[in-house]
């Protein structure tokens, strides 16, 4: 995990401080859940920090329900009473840690530097619409590592793989470039002929 953009659910998760979190988890396994959620298994949550947690919550929750399930939680140990968001954020002020994290070490380099002028998903946008075909394989590959659950099944939704496609590059904008890299991994992974081909020109 590590491509998400969970905005406002990072921001609060971050916002915990250190002798509150074991407080949170513990809610967390305990609360009642919507249909169709599966609970974060004890194991899951029992080693990391706030950083991770946040991950977690966005990878089963997705962002909209996971900031529904954050409130709950919060309300549940008390530290948020019902109009008091305000007060919240003044006693619990931001964390300086950045947020997407920086990619992990060890990956081989892409072939785009720093000084070129796009990342290879953005240049052959058009092109990769119109003719990735494995595009169910290449969503399951981004399944959690860039794509929390909601956002897989909105993709997997559309009926054609361009429509797939189209829904996908829609959330390209709000990755940075490890995400991408991801993507252009599973590019490369489903349709090596057509990657090297765009590559050539």
């Amino acid at each position: 995990m590590g491509c998400f953009t969970g905005g406002w659910v990072t921001e609060q998760v971050g916002r915990l401080k250190k002798m509150e979190l074991p407080r949170f988890k513990n809610s967390l396994i305990r609360i009642p859940l919507k249909d169709g959620y599966e609970r974060i298994p004890r194991s899951k949550l029992r080693h990391g920090d706030s950083m991770d947690l946040c991950e977690l919550i966005i990878r089963y929750y997705g962002k909209h329900y996971g900031k529904k399930v954050i409130m709950d939680v919060l309300r549940d140990i008390r530290l948020l009473r019902a109009g008091k968001e305000q007060a919240w954020e003044r006693s619990h002020p931001r964390v300086g840690r950045s947020w997407p994290p920086a990619p992990p070490l060890g990956l081989p380099a892409p072939p785009w530097g720093a000084g070129k002028n796009s990342h290879f998903i953005d240049h052959h946008r058009e092109q990769l619409i119109q003719r990735v075909t494995a595009v169910d394989g290449i969503l399951d590959l981004l399944h959690g590592p860039v794509l929390d659950t909601e956002q897989y099944q909105s993709v997997r939704a559309e009926k054609t793989n361009q429509e797939k496609m189209r829904k996908l590059y829609e959330l390209v904008p709000s990755w940075n470039t490890d995400c991408k890299d991801q993507f252009y991994q599973a590019l490369k992974d489903k349709h090596r002929h057509l990657v090297e081909e765009l590559e050539g020109k």
